[in-house]
């Protein structure tokens, strides 16, 4: 089994089920028409991504399309997401609340690895428990503090589901880390925030 197999075994976002990532429909207002959504994605692949795949990607942009309210993706993150996947290009991580740590070690552990030629010893599913999830207390937290050792942290798409979107980058980047989601329709927190954790 390939590192990222995991990824293809299932969806990590039923198309269909209650669990679609939402629009907050007051943010969306600032990433409504999809010029303001790709700006965003382009944002936020300039900060996560290496040369090669974020020229990929902005061929992908040019040409994207609003999924807001379509009936197979629900919103154009879905669809974006859904792409990068079958890319195999995971700098967006979609994770279920139930998914096991082992998700997130293996890909923090890839953007780490693909697009800033990092490496860092992650938090490991056996330090929570073999029936822990993403959704464990302190998880978040602990990957967000292993990470920032090496001067990077974790951002997460308020999508008001019950799931975690989240998207690796240097510190330093933070605001504009912010500013990319936004433009894409969603707020951004930060691993202690309350609304991950609760």
């Amino acid at each position: 089994m390939g590192l990222f197999d995991f990824f293809r075994k299932e969806k990590h976002y039923e198309k269909k089920s209650s669990t679609n990532i939402q629009v907050n429909d007051k943010l969306h207002e600032l990433g409504k028409d999809i010029e303001t959504q790709r700006q965003g994605f382009l944002e936020l692949s300039e900060i996560c991504l290496n040369e090669s795949n974020k020229s990929k990607l902005a061929e992908f942009i040019e040409t994207l399309k609003d999924h807001t309210g379509d009936e197979e993706y629900i919103t154009t993150l879905n669809y974006v997401i859904d792409w990068l996947y079958q890319e195999g290009n995971y700098f967006i991580i979609c994770l279920d609340w139930k998914q096991e740590i082992t998700s997130l070690t293996h890909a923090v552990n890839h953007t780490l690895t693909e697009n800033f030629n990092q490496q860092i010893e992650l938090p490991k599913q056996e330090d929570y428990g073999p029936k822990a999830s993403v959704s464990y207390d302190n998880v978040l937290k602990d990957f967000d503090k292993a990470i920032s050792k090496i001067g990077f942290q974790l951002s997460f798409m308020d999508t008001n589901s019950d799931q975690y979107v989240v998207v690796v980058h240097k510190i330093e980047d933070r605001d504009k880390a912010k500013n990319a989601i936004q433009k894409i329709g969603y707020g951004c927190l930060g691993s202690n925030s309350r609304k991950l954790s609760g």
